[in-house]
């Protein structure tokens, strides 16, 4: 029995799942590199967990949501636990006042290039590799994610994807992501802050996926497959939908959180309230990371 379930963990962990009690930790603020850097006369911070030795390394940029600070996504996480152990630099920029702004301008509070500010000093200081920067992005942190891409700095990303965002709908013609970029898409249908569906100015999850996954160039259609029920009592189920045949050989893949609502899977923010259920069949940071890894694989 042991060597079955031994088995199984191998195969869930390849296949970028994890069983809910196999979770990696999540990460630790007070452990993470403190960093500030001035960026058009202010003074911008940003959290960063270094990799010893020559490099270069892959980075992966973690964008919180609004109300929510670094330390905040980086403790709901276990981007810090993979980066560790897989040697990968994990990079957590703080939005001004808790909040990303979406639209840019001359100004300080230019965040498609504060974002790209930090990359270049980590980069310089950690031995960044500027070939595999990837990004994603949790609600307002997601809308930011999407802003960055749509704008033309995709052309700096490797692969990218957003937790409970999607696209607006006057950003749809006018998305032109530089290169294709393999998506990843995770969002509760249950959520009342970001709708999963077409509402509030915004396309809905599903359209927004099919956006991504056809400018990565994903020739095939849809595959579903629904994950097991690892937590019946989460109130929630997961579904994985992959487009394959993408630029490059990659694959986008969309996470359906049934019964989910705005919240980071596998995070441990609590049980199920207002905001709906949150999702503990799979791990938020394994399923990125996951995701990202596919595109380092030659």
């Amino acid at each position: 029995m042991r060597t079955i379930a031994a088995v199984g963990l191998a195969l869930a962990l390849v296949s970028g799942l994890a069983l809910a009690a196999d979770f990696p930790a999540k990460g630790d603020p007070a452990k993470a590199v403190h960093r500030a850097l001035m960026f058009r006369g202010m003074k911008r911070a940003y959290l960063v967990q270094p990799v010893a030795g020559p490099g270069p390394y892959p980075i992966v940029l973690a964008l919180h949501g609004a109300t929510i600070s670094a330390e905040r996504q980086w403790a709901q996480t276990s981007l810090p636990t993979l980066g560790a152990r897989e040697r990968f630099i994990v990079v957590a920029p703080q939005g001004v006042d808790n909040h990303w702004d979406e639209d840019g301008g001359p100004g300080p509070l230019n965040d498609v290039e504060f974002l790209r500010a930090v990359m270049r000093d980590v980069e310089a200081k950690d031995h960044g590799d500027p070939k595999a920067v990837f990004m994603i992005g949790m609600s307002n942190g997601g809308f930011m994610t999407i802003h960055f891409v749509c704008s033309g700095g995709g052309a700096e990303l490797r692969a990218a994807g957003v937790v409970s965002a999607t696209l607006q709908a006057d950003e749809v013609r006018s998305c032109a992501p530089q290169k294709p970029l393999p998506w990843i898409e995770m969002h509760g249908d249950a959520d009342d802050i970001v709708p999963f569906g077409e509402g509030d100015g915004l396309i809905g999850a599903e359209k927004t996926f099919a956006v991504f996954a056809d400018k990565a160039g994903c020739a095939k259609a849809i595959d579903r497959q629904s994950l097991p029920d690892l937590t019946p009592s989460d109130g929630s189920t997961a579904e994985k939908r992959v487009r394959s045949g993408c630029a490059g050989g990659a694959t986008s893949t969309f996470y359906v959180l049934h019964g989910a609502g705005h919240s980071w899977p596998g995070s441990r923010s609590g049980p199920p309230g207002p905001r709906g259920a949150v999702n503990q069949d799979v791990d938020g940071g394994t399923l990125a990371w996951a995701h990202f890894k596919q595109t380092l694989v030659k």
